[in-house]
């Protein structure tokens, strides 16, 4: 996938861990008028499961919105009986791991719903920015002497 400059990142969230990171791609989807989104979704332990810039956001929906974030976990978190058995012919051991293990507990994020006090849609939180630079936090820097700062930073102190 293309690198894309800071300056079309979309989100960076957490979502029970996992990062999904999104960027504006600048264009249309080849299939349709749905404008293009390049995203990247990461497993707790580092692996990127699922990168691409393919995705059609919903012409309805802002492509920094959380109903677009909702879309793409929809699609990110299909399983096995959601969709033909072809669908999976080409997913990695890790993606089919990820399939059976928590796929579905995080279609949830994928759901829209009402808002209500008894059962109000999760909350995306974005990722943590360096207190010194600016900078990407990642979830291990948490249990760093600074959770504060990135690594670079922590670095010269």
């Amino acid at each position: 996938m293309k690198e894309y400059a800071e300056c079309n990142e979309l989100r960076d969230v957490n979502v029970d861990g996992y990062r999904l990171q999104t960027w504006d791609t600048g264009r249309s989807v080849a299939h349709g008028p749905q404008h293009a989104i390049a995203y990247r979704f990461t497993a707790p332990d580092g692996v990127v499961l699922f990168e691409s810039e393919n995705f059609g956001c919903s012409p309805r929906d802002c492509i920094d919105s959380d109903a677009c974030l909702r879309g793409l976990i929809g699609f990110l978190t299909c399983r096995p009986g959601d969709v033909e058995p072809a669908y999976f012919q080409d997913y990695t051991e890790a993606q089919l791991a990820f399939c059976d293990g928590d796929a579905e507990q995080l279609q949830t994020w994928g759901m829209e719903r009402q808002d209500s006090a008894e059962c109000p849609p999760p909350k995306f939180i974005e990722w943590a920015k360096c207190n010194q630079c600016g900078g990407k936090l990642t979830r291990d820097r948490f249990d760093r002497s600074h959770p504060d700062l990135c690594q670079a930073c922590e670095l010269r102190l």
